[in-house]
């Protein structure tokens, strides 16, 4: 059996995937575990940014493994709003 890989990409419609090559084995549930954690904060900065809702976008920080804490997560976050304000 053979497992696919798709590269996901979106437009004004939505994310859609692309096969991009096949497997020859499975995923271990190691690395799906990963993927899904990256999956899900993903998913959550996504929502906090059409939601508007600050508390969302740091806890997608927060999810980050290169994230020390919470409290971090909120300084990179202020830090981003300040630095990018000529564009918002």
């Amino acid at each position: 059996m053979k497992y696919g890989v798709q590269q996901v990409v979106g437009d004004t419609t939505g994310p859609s995937g692309l096969l991009k090559g096949l497997l020859e084995t499975p995923i271990s549930d190691s690395i799906l575990s990963i993927l899904r954690l990256h999956l899900d904060k993903y998913r959550l900065l996504a929502q906090g940014i059409v939601e508007r809702d600050k508390d969302l976008i740091i806890q997608a920080i927060a999810l980050d493994l290169l994230t020390p804490s919470p409290k971090e997560a909120e300084r990179i976050f202020d830090n981003f709003i300040k630095s990018s304000e000529k564009f918002l």
